[in-house]
């Protein structure tokens, strides 16, 4: 009788996590996609409208933004829907950092594919990018036009910025286009 009731035991032990096992989420899959024209135009527009607006860190609109914030609120915008973005722990959200951004959510772009509107990347230190916003055009060959939400200037403005040197102990690291994650039905 103890055997049997042992045996049931583990049975129903067996039983309850297959149960567990099948009602369990699964991890969702996502295919990636580049944005194309006319979205970082559109973005590019829609952060125009924001000029002026305070700068607040971790501001994500539609009263005050921080660098990502314009950016991330443009591109939605732009596409009509919720922005899914990896973060560094491989997570899906709707808002990640500057660092974030630049790492998992773009493909680098050269001078030669940069569109208006595409992501300007520029950075404080070597470890981590600190500061972005979205392309404008060329002042000349060596400096760009961008708008971000600066906490330099506290507000949302368009800024020239050198590709090479400094600029308020800053410097330019790249450009990149922004790549769209759906879920995979």
């Amino acid at each position: 009788m103890n055997n049997l009731i042992k045996h049931i035991n583990l049975l129903l032990i067996i039983v309850s996590c297959c149960v567990l096992s099948t009602c369990t989420q699964k991890s969702a899959h996502y295919s990636i996609f580049e944005v194309t024209e006319p979205i970082p135009q559109q973005a590019l527009c829609f952060s125009k409208q924001q000029l002026n607006k305070p700068y607040i860190l971790g501001g994500q609109g539609p009263d005050s933004f921080d660098c990502s914030g314009i950016i991330i609120c443009a591109y939605e915008d732009a596409l009509q829907t919720p922005l899914l973005l990896m973060n560094k722990r491989n997570e899906i959200r709707d808002d990640v950092n500057m660092d974030e951004l630049y790492l998992y959510n773009v493909r680098f772009i050269g001078k030669d594919e940069l569109l208006p509107g595409d992501i300007v990347f520029i950075t404080i230190d070597s470890t981590r990018i600190s500061h972005g916003g979205l392309f404008i055009g060329w002042k000349d060959d060596k400096t760009i036009e961008f708008i971000n939400a600066s906490s330099y200037y506290k507000k949302v403005c368009i800024d020239e910025w050198p590709i090479e040197g400094t600029k308020r102990g800053q410097w330019f690291v790249g450009f990149g286009r922004l790549n769209l994650r759906i879920k995979d039905k």
